[in-house]
């Protein structure tokens, strides 16, 4: 064999091994990835991901986009307006996280706002047939009055929080359509919420 051909195999076979080494190595960094995509996927919460309303000053965590409602109505007692904005996710096994901030045009309404924030429970549990409150008690949630409500509904158990803070109401809910005790989630979503103002 020429010295020719031996250099010309040599260079193959140094060819060859380095296309074998990087498929290697390209596998190699493809199994990491792949392998921490699913230490991330399975890591509690790790797909929630945060949102924020500068409407309604505040950011909260969800486990998907959320979808905006608003709507303005005017009390039937006292004709005075309010503001309704409404935050809503849905997780893929049916659980709804919502946000609802509900804004007076007339602060004055408000006083006293424990009275409001109990009316306004009530209705929730009346809104839908064979409804009835588990637990309505008083709440404090980060130095604003509010109350703590669970709510057994056909459609699954309603937990929330509602709480007064300068000119609106919050209500911070989630409806568990398996009805199952586990408030991991509920838990998870409530020690999220952030006011900005």
């Amino acid at each position: 064999m020429s010295s020719r051909a031996l250099v010309l195999l040599i260079s193959f076979v140094i060819l060859i091994a380095a296309i074998i080494f990087v498929n290697q190595t390209v596998n190699w960094y493809s199994s990491l990835n792949n392998q921490y995509a699913e230490a991330v996927s399975k890591e509690p919460f790790g797909d929630w991901r945060e949102f924020q309303s500068e409407a309604s000053h505040f950011s909260v965590k969800l486990p998907a986009m959320a979808q905006n409602a608003t709507e303005e109505v005017v009390d039937k007692k006292n004709k005075t307006k309010r503001f309704y904005d409404l935050y809503i996710a849905e997780k893929e096994n049916g659980s709804l996280f919502m946000v609802t901030r509900t804004t007076f045009a007339d602060p004055k309404v408000l006083n006293p706002a424990s009275k409001i924030m109990q009316e306004m429970i009530r209705e929730i549990a009346l809104s839908k047939q064979d409804s009835k409150i588990r637990s309505l008690d008083e709440y404090d949630y980060k130095g604003n009055e509010g109350f703590k409500f669970v709510i057994d509904r056909t459609d699954g158990i309603y937990r929330g929080i509602m709480f007064h803070h300068g000119p609106s109401l919050y209500l911070l809910s989630y409806i568990d359509p398996k009805k199952s005790d586990d408030e991991e989630d509920y838990n998870y979503f409530l020690n999220s919420f952030l006011l900005s103002n």
